[in-house]
């Protein structure tokens, strides 16, 4: 009998090449998005330079787009050897700056970070937040992913979309995005301000 591990632990032989969606791990630092009031159907995505608005994204990017398939492993910044908490998929979407590139946003020449947020709640102090230098998106690190496993994202892993950051542990991979922000200065989101980067 093939069984499968609990999500985001290894079995004796260690952990599938390929993990399926319902065994990945999943983790958010408080609540994910109230389905009272979140929406997958009506989701957008605003796109801002210094907090001001430049674009806006919405379920149609992604159903006149085909995917490109990036197998990549995400991995919980607080896992270890007795909470593993780290497992591999295939993704589907594209490259941020791609997707940018398509929408006519021009990354300005004094950003140094990107600044994005989620639907998700972080204790009390909001939505949950977080920041990726620069380079990670216009070096093509940084996708934009709305499949998993060769599905559609699966709302507890931020359905309709997520980010893909490689390189970078789980905390800076955000799910449920609500808008994103190319800032000229530091930002310091939930984990950061816990010195978790």
């Amino acid at each position: 009998v093939d069984v499968q591990p609990k999500a985001g632990a290894a079995n004796p032989d260690g952990l599938p090449p390929i993990t399926p969606n319902e065994f990945f791990y999943v983790y958010q630092q408080r609540d994910p998005p109230n389905t009272d009031l979140y929406s997958v159907d009506d989701w957008q995505m605003e796109i801002r330079i210094r907090g001001e608005a430049v674009a806006t994204m919405d379920t149609r990017f992604f159903e006149n787009h085909t995917p490109i398939e990036l197998e990549h492993t995400l991995q919980c910044i607080g896992g270890n050897p007795r909470n593993t908490l780290i497992n591999n998929a295939v993704w589907g979407g594209l490259p941020f700056d791609e997707v940018l590139a398509e929408l006519g946003v021009s990354i300005p020449g004094s950003t140094i970070e990107l600044k994005m947020q989620g639907a998700d709640r972080a204790g009390d102090t909001g939505r949950y937040t977080t920041a990726i230098p620069i380079e990670d998106v216009t070096e093509g690190r940084v996708w934009l992913m709305w499949e998993m496993n060769g599905e559609p994202m699966p709302f507890d892993h931020g359905a309709p979309c997520r980010f893909i950051v490689q390189g970078r542990y789980g905390t800076k991979n955000v799910k449920w995005p609500e808008h994103v922000d190319f800032i000229d200065e530091p930002h310091l989101g939930y984990w950061e301000t816990r010195n978790w980067s």
